[in-house]
């Protein structure tokens, strides 16, 4: 259903969950997140809806995380080898 969405409705979402976010406080991790991604994303950019969706996950050096092929991922910051 997200990519059968106009431009104009993507931009109405998306502008709705921005103020959503806007609500919430500043220190939460996934706050912080999507508004570096969407201060470089356009408005009508249907990959920032997804962005709730997704599970947050933060690794201290040396840790590891393994993602099953086929599985939505994205990695925001760091080195991936």
């Amino acid at each position: 259903r997200v990519c059968a969405l106009s431009p104009g409705e993507v931009t109405n979402y998306v502008s709705r969950l921005t103020e959503s976010y806007r609500q919430r406080s500043a220190s939460d991790l996934r706050v912080e997140w999507y508004h570096r991604i969407v201060s470089t994303s356009s408005a009508a950019d249907r990959g920032l809806l997804f962005f709730p969706m997704l599970q947050l996950k933060s690794l201290s050096c040396g840790e590891t995380l393994f993602t099953q092929p086929g599985i939505v991922h994205a990695y925001l910051e760091g080195d991936v080898v």
